[in-house]
């Protein structure tokens, strides 16, 4: 059960407000119920009902529940700190420099002629795989496919393309003048870049299109896939 305290600070709160967030993810993700993920993690299910509806919002999820989560739902543990963990698969970090690949075919979890379906009627905009968990919290998963405008973002926030690090790095994210920021809830944002002479943004996400997400890979799969995608070209 998690464990309780007779009062939360602001920091345990924004700890708590990142683990619930994460768990809706989860589930979100998975398609499953908090009894079904309970069930693969192997812990009791009136864990995730205790920590969920906590009349005083100050439960917390132990590291040992967190982390029988993780390999249940093969993902990565939510952030305590300023900046997201990096991934861990088989004890193994996993990073990514970048989370924006340009498509000019289909990645193998979505079908082909819908893929094809799209790019042909969409022919002004470029698609563009995302490869990061950075924007899970507004709702964007790895291996949706997104169709970016060229054109500067005329609204904000919006969602843009943008390199950085003097083009280093592609990146998705939020853009709201002078930030880029990886989800639009202040619990939320992890990561914060400065509009500034190293980051350009290309241009603008206008729409998304997501595969079924029982095909789609895990974090590690969706890296190699973009690994082998650039030693193609």
């Amino acid at each position: 059960m998690p464990p309780r305290a007779k009062g939360i600070t602001a920091e345990k709160k924004e700890v708590r407000d990142r683990q619930l967030e994460w768990l809706r993810g989860i589930l979100a993700d998975k398609g499953w119920s908090a009894a079904r993920l309970a069930n693969e993690a192997r812990i009791h299910p009136s864990t995730l009902v205790h920590f969920r509806t906590d009349k005083h919002d100050i439960a917390l999820l132990e590291d040992t529940t967190i982390r029988k989560l993780c390999k249940a739902a093969d993902c990565y543990p939510p952030s305590e700190g300023p900046v997201i963990d990096v991934p861990k698969y088989n004890g193994r970090t996993i990073s990514n420099e970048t989370d924006a690949l340009e498509l000019n075919v289909a990645p193998p979890w979505f079908e082909p002629d819908i893929f094809a379906h799209l790019v042909t009627n969409m022919t002004q905009l470029k698609p563009i795989l995302l490869t990061s968990e950075r924007l899970r919290g507004s709702g964007y998963l790895p291996g949706d496919i997104l169709f970016v405008s060229d054109e500067q973002p005329k609204d904000e926030p919006s969602l843009v393309l943008a390199t950085a690090s003097f083009g280093e790095r592609r990146l998705i994210r939020h853009f709201s003048r002078p930030l880029l920021y990886d989800n639009p809830l202040p619990p939320l944002i992890t990561e914060v870049t400065v509009w500034d002479s190293s980051v350009d943004i290309i241009g603008t996400v206008v729409t998304i299109a997501r595969g079924r997400r029982s095909e789609v890979p895990n974090l590690r799969g969706i890296i190699e896939f973009q690994k082998a995608m650039n030693s193609a070209r």
